[in-house]
């Protein structure tokens, strides 16, 4: 509640006041307030120490708007509190009680009230703590169970893929060791084949220069006999391409070694 800044006394308009008067509704320095105890008038008002009054309470209506003149009796068929003049007046011929009464029985409704208060600010409470500590352990706890859950399984399918892509790629590496073997091999056999006819092309180049009838005939001849032992020019086979990889094989072959791990089936 904001509280009202202590002002001067309404009466003497000197001193800082130190009470307020509810019926008065003035505010009254330690001086005034001991005349304005004695007075038979106001006597009997209500004061409180000037320092709890709250900016609320200044705007309260605490005299009869119709006769100025201090709250004496509550109506119970307007609800509202009225002055002795308003018994014969505007309210004649109403049900009318105490105003202290009244006073006292809201007294009790706020207590009660304040009853009420208290519980649920003990359940808010509560509910607080264990929002804080409780409820908020269990949402961390929770949250890191199945973040520690999600990172296994994740590694446990990259491992997965891991091991099928090295599967893969060492059939691949296999394959290609097998068919380069198999390539320098028969490039071996090209190449020797192609240097005994080399060597043995130069040889008859070499027999056409001689001159000699019977020396050429017999070079020559002999030079046929080798030729005729030369072997057929191999004929080897072509080297072999990769097949194509098959996506649906290596998808396959994931979910199978995952339906294995978790013992479950996806297709």
């Amino acid at each position: 509640m904001a509280q009202a800044a202590v002002p001067k006394c309404d009466i003497c308009e000197e001193d800082i006041s130190k009470v307020f008067c509810y019926e008065c509704n003035h505010f009254i320095c330690q001086s005034c307030n001991s005349l304005h105890g004695k007075f038979p008038a106001t006597k009997r008002h209500t004061v409180t120490d000037s320092q709890c009054v709250d900016r609320s309470t200044l705007m309260l209506t605490l005299v009869c708007e119709d006769h100025k003149l201090e709250f004496a009796h509550y109506c119970r068929d307007c609800k509202c509190f009225i002055c002795t003049p308003c018994v014969t007046s505007v309210h004649k011929g109403h049900s009318f009680t105490d105003i202290a009464e009244v006073a006292e029985t809201s007294r009790g409704d706020v207590k009660n009230r304040l009853e009420q208060i208290e519980n649920s600010i003990k359940t808010l409470s509560g509910s607080i703590e264990a929002f804080k500590t409780t409820k908020q352990t269990k949402l961390q706890t929770g949250t890191d169970n199945f973040t520690k859950e999600v990172t296994k399984v994740s590694q446990d399918l990259v491992r997965i893929i891991e091991t099928v892509t090295e599967t893969h790629l060492t059939d691949a590496s296999n394959f290609l060791v097998h068919e380069k073997k198999q390539l320098l091999c028969n490039l071996s056999k090209l190449e020797k084949s192609h240097g005994e006819y080399y060597s043995i092309h130069e040889k008859f180049e070499q027999i056409l220069g001689h001159k000699h009838d019977v020396s050429f005939f017999l070079k020559q001849f002999s030079l046929a006999e080798e030729f005729e032992l030369l072997a057929e020019i191999p004929t080897p086979e072509e080297p072999r391409d990769i097949e194509p990889f098959k996506q649906d094989c290596f998808v396959k072959s994931v979910i199978e070694q995952i339906e294995s791990k978790y013992n479950t089936r996806y297709l």
